[in-house]
């Protein structure tokens, strides 16, 4: 190789190079654009990133929420449900209850009607008795009037039997003091 091949060759060399230096910087700069393009789309992301994790954070606060809503809801829903139970037990011993003084009710009409029949049988047996005692009581003042009157018959008989017999006495009398004085 002569000195002119060597330096023909260098400098084909160095311009091979500062084409591959040239393409290589180029290659570099549109690196570097993609890289600052990334960084942007990168800041983007993290921007967007903090965005949706403080709505996520928001997000979960909500639900953290609803589950307490939900939780005490379900609490009200349970304690709805045992004073639900509670009151269908209670209604249903007021229902047996209410079944038990409809019974008896009926029983006690049923009584009432008997009283009612009775007491009717009673007053008929009243009215009856009534106008049997006013019936006796006819026959007790004519009884008592004929008795008044047989009561004065007999005083007046009394009276003139012992007249009578005093009438004999005077007259035993007479006829024993006529006897003497025959």
């Amino acid at each position: 190789y002569t000195l002119r091949d060597v330096l023909e060759k260098s400098e084909q060399d160095r311009e091979r190079l500062v084409a591959q230096s040239a393409a290589q910087q180029k290659e570099l700069l549109d690196l570097r654009n993609q890289n600052a393009a990334q960084c942007t789309r990168i800041q983007e992301l993290l921007e967007s990133n903090s965005k949706m994790a403080a709505s996520i954070m928001q997000e979960q606060s909500k639900t953290s929420t609803i589950r307490t809503e939900v939780d005490t809801i379900r609490k009200d829903r349970n304690n709805l449900t045992q004073e639900l139970q509670d009151k269908k037990v209670e209604m249903e011993a007021l229902i047996t209850k209410m079944m038990a003084l409809e019974e008896e009710l009926e029983m006690l009409h049923s009584q009432q009607d008997q009283i009612q029949e009775e007491n009717y049988h009673i007053r008929a047996d009243y009215h009856k008795q009534l106008e049997h005692n006013r019936q006796l009581v006819k026959s007790y003042n004519r009884i008592s009037s004929k008795l008044t009157d047989a009561e004065e018959r007999n005083t007046k008989t009394e009276t003139q039997r012992h007249v009578l017999e005093m009438d004999k006495g005077d007259l035993k009398e007479k006829n024993v003091k006529l006897q003497k004085t025959l």
